[in-house]
């Protein structure tokens, strides 16, 4: 795994000073912080979420949506107004085929375009929407973006610099002493540069 390769340390890490043969550590352990702080994963990953339905549409938390693996849905009785609290199970999930659910693979937005009509649906649903979803999809890049091998290469000359991130000061060789305002490893610059591809979940 890695955001970077090793032959990319030069372009992306030109100033860190990595013990030779610790190289492809320090990208796997930048890498996995990046992660950590984004709450997800850069490269294409498979997600399962399970939401509650507006208008027979919702939005999927990880982005870009690559594809729809698979979208079951359901109606919930106890929401529609001819409902009166009687003794009647909940309806069981349906699969959706994908053709009709209109999808923005950049925003995560979709919406079921219509219902699967069945004897449960016509007796208890005055409107075709469904009421929950559950989706499993993938989403992410299949070339990391620039901006995250730049994040992931300022991480590693980060770490390398300064070993002991708990430390608020540290002296130099020079006889100089170095404060430090902050103990993250993630500077304004590294954040900026994740500002795009951090999840958020609308739940």
């Amino acid at each position: 795994m890695g955001y970077i390769t090793v032959d990319e340390l030069e372009t992306y890490a030109p100033d860190a000073l990595i013990t030779t043969g610790k190289e492809q550590t320090m990208i796997n352990r930048a890498s996995i912080l990046i992660d950590e702080y984004l709450h997800r994963s850069i490269g294409i990953t498979t997600y399962k979420e399970r939401m509650k339905l507006t208008s027979g549409g919702s939005h999927l938390t990880y982005l870009p949506v690559v594809s729809l693996t698979s979208v079951k849905a359901r109606y919930d009785i106890r929401s529609n107004p001819l409902y009166f609290g009687l003794a009647i199970s909940q309806p069981t999930w349906e699969d959706i085929d994908p053709t009709i659910i209109d999808l923005d693979n950049n925003t995560g937005v979709f919406l079921i375009l219509q219902a699967n009509l069945n004897m449960m649906s016509l007796i208890f649903q005055i409107t075709n929407n469904y009421d929950e979803a559950d989706v499993t999809y993938t989403a992410g890049y299949e070339v990391i973006p620039e901006k995250v091998k730049y994040a992931c290469g300022q991480l590693i000359t980060n770490m390398t610099m300064r070993p002991n991130v708990m430390a608020t000061s540290e002296q130099l060789p020079n006889g100089l002493k170095v404060a430090y305002s902050s103990t993250s490893l993630f500077t304004p610059e590294i954040v900026a540069l994740l500002s795009d591809f951090e999840a958020f979940t609308f739940r």
